[in-house]
């Protein structure tokens, strides 16, 4: 007789939650949609902040690298290698950037009358696969990061 109890004591709960998961179920394709929207969301703020993150590391290489010249003649530097006046260092002269990733692949100051040292930040270019720095004045040795980058 106790088991007969607990089956009916069970029926009235099945037939109570079965409203509740039809309930439910109505309110969770919105509720669904709310997450899918916060992951995306998400994702695109991650992305965001990566890309912002590899800029930056980008743009301080090349500000170091305009740091460490010591004679631009052509004023060249000096007017295109501004963040304040040209934010988008794939603007810069002598600068170019990969469609697909917006970072710099390629840095070519090739006859620019530059003077001065290459400083090891331009080691964090990591997309870097063309660097032409002839007819300058550079000096000094050449940094070991130069050495990681492997594109």
């Amino acid at each position: 007789m106790p088991a007969a109890k607990r089956k009916d004591a069970r029926s009235p709960e099945r037939k109570d939650a079965q409203p509740q998961e039809r309930k439910n179920e109505k309110n969770l394709p919105p509720l669904m949609n709310k997450i899918e929207d916060l992951q995306t969301e998400a994702m695109v703020f991650g992305a965001l902040a990566i890309t912002h993150t590899n800029f930056s590391t980008d743009q301080s290489a090349l500000l170091a690298l305009k740091a460490q010249i010591t004679s631009d003649a052509q004023n060249i530097l000096t007017a295109n290698w501004s963040s304040a006046s040209n934010p988008d260092i794939c603007n810069w002269v002598g600068v170019t950037c990969g469609a697909r990733h917006h970072r710099v692949t390629a840095l070519n100051l090739s006859s620019m009358d530059f003077a001065g040292v290459i400083p090891p930040h331009l080691g964090n270019l990591s997309f870097l696969v063309k660097l032409d720095l002839k007819n300058n004045s550079f000096h000094g040795p050449l940094p070991q990061e130069l050495s990681r980058l492997r594109r």
